[in-house]
């Protein structure tokens, strides 16, 4: 009788905190999604959208922490500062990396005191109807993102169109096509990373935040790809945006578009409203014509490409479906250049379980990252020094003591010096395992800047931090705008979508203010973290002014950086030079078709850590960029540095460094605007 009140107690106390926890559960209303309305490539970054609510009275104030698998090997979370107000929901735009084979993922909302006020799994994989079924998008595959009004011939272009690109296994490729609202538009560059072409479809800009207008605009230049559809809302003049369109709109005028001229139209004539599309000769950009009618005007910004539908298909009464997807064919193919399209949807089962996927650039991000972890701490031991140290003790367990013992007329005292062996062998083979592994906390990195002359900066940075002891690392001279995330050796071709995680390696970040920063690097001991950082640059390490004229090109080539260039390459159409070092902070000029005296010579020598970190992940858009430059006769300089300094350290004690720096400079030349 004396237990019922305890038991009385207990479950009031049970009851009182179920209570609690549901009511913590009624408290938010939180809403996620994921990618591009489920598209996403893996191990790149992704949107994420997260509208939460709340009933407190006092609404919430803290962070929204999201973690997930970012690679076999990583999870990454990430914390964004967010106020909520009672009955007044927010949008909170994220952007992380999720793997091939992650499973779940797991948003909490965690107040000022560190206390989870809310928190949830997805599941990721879940093929039950109303279920989270992330699809990912293959090397092969494109995924076009839409922003405003389609037309619905555009919203089912997936249907209609193709890629003819196949993979490994002899499959097609398909075409995705993604919408999101104009409200909803990512805020920073990173959002749009995994798009192969993002299309903008009678949008008025006025009504984006400054921070969309600017992620669009970075994304570009970035090396993304912008199909601009302005129907009655022309591009803007000024902002960041401005500098995507080399011409200003004027106004709409009336012409005609004849669908003969469109593969499989009929003799009909249309009345449409277009824009008048004139680049300047200088801007390198081209244009279409269907019939008389300038259709769509094409070029490079950056290291992306941005492209203009004079007029909008779905404004244009009666439109034979065929000759609109014609159109939107020969957009796509003057976009992606190399990317070709054939009608009909893919036949190929792009959902399928057990569809194999092939990690894009993986190749080369391996080679850099075997680079990163080429140091003599993390080299395997020796098999010889093994195979020696047990023959030793099987010696010193064996005869060794055995003849001793019996000579000193103690057999009886085996056990008691095999127990001292072992204990000395044992403390002999720890701290010698810790002299060959011992070394100072090291940071090295590989970094490349690419820039094209007038229009923006972009670094790449490859970093990895070793640590001599198990602690938790925190990264100094970190910068704004930069975006980081944890990058990981692996196979490039994953067999089948299921859950599998290699390692238990966790890194942390702050997201916010169009960045994301490790704050916090749990690092064993003995082993190296290696990281992979995004932004864009101030200015490039160096400048390049180059002159065709007199039928010969000469180069003028200014080192910004106080640290002397190790060699220069330079490229001009289908030739190449190499020229030695340059001082730091200065002017050489160089004149290519005498490069001998420069002390240079003719074919330049890429080296393989050149080609490999050129090739790799975070750079390749950007040398595909660079590739379509020098086919339309620009100039390429590419200077290596070794041991340049370095921006970002670790803050505890002592820290070695080893930099390698790769600087690419494009200097396009005069062009002409082409009608096709």
């Amino acid at each position: 009788m004396g237990n019922i009140p305890c038991r009385a107690l207990t479950s009031l106390l049970l009851l009182t905190a179920l209570a609690g926890l549901c009511h913590g559960e009624q408290e938010f209303n939180v809403h996620v999604r994921f990618g591009w309305d489920g598209c996403h490539r893996p191990q790149q970054w992704l949107p994420i959208d997260v509208t939460i609510a709340t009933s407190r009275s006092q609404g919430f104030s803290g962070e929204l922490v999201l973690s997930a698998q970012q690679d076999a090997v990583t999870r990454m979370e990430v914390r964004h500062p967010v106020t909520v107000s009672r009955q007044l929901p927010i949008h909170v735009p994220l952007v992380s990396k999720l793997s091939f084979t992650a499973s779940e993922c797991r948003l909490s909302l965690v107040d000022e005191k560190g206390r989870t006020a809310w928190s949830e799994s997805y599941s990721l994989m879940d093929f039950s109807p109303g279920g989270i079924q992330l699809t990912p998008v293959r090397g092969t595959d494109v995924l076009i993102g839409t922003g405003g009004t389609r037309s619905r011939v555009l919203a089912q272009l997936g249907t209609f169109l193709h890629p003819t690109a196949r993979d490994r296994a002899d499959r097609e490729g398909a075409l995705f096509l993604r919408d999101k609202l104009v409200s909803a538009l990512p805020w920073d560059w990173t959002g749009y990373a995994c798009l192969d072409v993002l299309v903008l479809s009678e949008v008025d800009w006025t009504q984006l935040r400054p921070q969309q207008v600017q992620a669009v605009a970075d994304h570009v230049h970035s090396g993304g790809t912008l199909l601009l559809v302005p129907g009655q809302h022309p591009w803007p003049t000024d902002g960041p945006a401005a500098l995507l369109v080399p011409f200003a709109p004027t106004s709409l005028r009336q012409d005609t578009l004849a669908e003969t001229n469109l593969a499989g139209g009929r003799m009909v004539l249309h009345q449409v409203s277009a824009w008048p599309l004139a680049p300047p000769a200088s801007s390198g950009w081209q244009v279409a014509k269907v019939g008389s009618l300038a259709t769509f005007a094409y070029g490079p910004v950056g290291f992306g490409q941005v492209g203009v539908l004079a007029f909008d298909p779905a404004r244009v009464d009666a439109l034979d479906r065929r000759a609109e997807v014609s159109l939107w064919q020969l957009c796509l193919e003057r976009l992606l250049g190399e990317e070709k399209f054939a009608y009909g949807a893919s036949s190929t089962d792009r959902h399928s379980f057990y569809d194999p996927y092939v990690v894009a650039d993986q190749s080369g991000t391996n080679q850099v990252l075997e680079h990163l972890l080429s140091i003599p701490q993390l080299r395997p031991l020796n098999i010889w020094f093994v195979v020696g140290l047990l023959a030793l003790l099987a010696l010193m367990l064996g005869p060794i003591d055995y003849f001793l013992l019996k000579k000193l007329d103690r057999l009886p005292w085996t056990w008691v010096t095999s127990t001292c062996i072992i204990a000395g062998f044992t403390a002999a083979a720890y701290y010698g395992v810790k002299f060959y592994r011992s070394g100072d906390l090291q940071v090295r990195a590989v970094s490349v800047i690419d820039s094209v002359n007038g229009q923006g900066t972009w670094a790449t940075v490859y970093a990895g931090v070793f640590a001599p002891d198990s602690d938790d690392y925190r990264l100094d001279g970190l910068a704004a705008g930069q975006w980081w995330a944890a990058i990981s050796p692996m196979r490039d071709e994953y067999a089948y979508m299921s859950p599998s995680h290699l390692g238990g390696r966790s890194i942390y970040c702050r997201q916010g203010d169009g960045a994301n920063l490790p704050v916090s690097l749990p690092i064993s001991i003995y082993s190296m973290q290696c990281l992979l950082g995004e932004s864009k640059q101030a200015q490039a390490p160096l400048s390049v002014k180059a002159d065709a004229g007199g039928g010969s090109v000469t180069i003028e080539v200014t080192n910004h950086l106080s640290h002397p260039a190790k060699r220069i390459l330079v490229w001009h159409g289908k030739k190449s030079w190499e020229f030695p070092a340059l001082a730091g902070e200065a002017t050489t000029r160089l004149v290519l078709d005498r490069p001998e005296a420069q002390g240079g010579r003719i074919h330049a020598t890429v080296r393989p850590l050149e080609g490999e970190v050129l090739s790799a992940q975070g750079v390749s858009r950007r040398t595909q960029a660079i590739g379509r430059y020098r086919e339309k006769g620009a100039v390429v300089v590419l200077a290596e540095y070794d041991q340049p300094p370095l921006s970002h350290t670790v803050q505890s004690g002592r820290c070695g460094r080893d930099h390698v720096l790769f600087a690419r400079v494009v200097v396009p030349m005069t062009g002409s605007t082409r009608q096709e």
